[in-house]
């Protein structure tokens, strides 16, 4: 296993919670309009 594979996994929870809150927000967005 290579770092940068370590390095992703370690960050992939962070990535799938940011992706989750973008998606959230850009939903509002378009039920607002």
């Amino acid at each position: 296993m290579t770092a940068k594979s370590s390095l992703h996994r370690q960050l992939d929870p962070n990535l799938e919670d940011r992706a989750r809150a973008i998606r959230d927000a850009l939903r509002d967005a378009i039920v607002d309009r």
